[in-house]
């Protein structure tokens, strides 16, 4: 298991995943956290403050 802090942000929050799948979203992390970059860090963050990303949703 991983022991990593929240953040603000991640690959999930600015790729347009389901965010009402708890599997999907641990899936999304786990890959931000194995992938680990000083890039992989910083695009989500700048994607959520220019808008760039492409947004969470909740399927109904």
């Amino acid at each position: 298991m991983f022991n990593v802090r929240p953040g603000i942000t991640g690959l999930a929050q600015v790729n347009e995943i389901d965010m009402s799948t708890s599997e999907l979203l641990a899936k999304w992390d786990k890959t931000m956290i194995e992938g680990f970059s000083l890039g992989m860090y910083f695009k989500p963050i700048l994607q959520t403050v220019t808008g760039a990303g492409s947004g969470d949703r909740v399927v109904k």
